[in-house]
């Protein structure tokens, strides 16, 4: 099964802000932890990351 299917999924930076206070805070995950589930999700082919527009 496909969780996040064959589109392209946009992640923002507040979405990352979010995720990761959300699993320190409410799951009391350790940073380890965060980073890594944070690492997995970004590595997904088809999960693109918000760019400033400067870069």
């Amino acid at each position: 099964m496909e969780l996040l299917g064959s589109n392209e999924i946009l992640v923002t930076k507040t979405v990352l802000l979010e995720l990761r206070w959300i699993l320190q805070a409410v799951y009391e995950l350790p940073l380890k932890a965060v980073l890594k589930a944070m690492l997995h999700i970004l590595g997904l082919p088809n999960v693109r990351i918000e760019r400033n527009e400067n870069n």
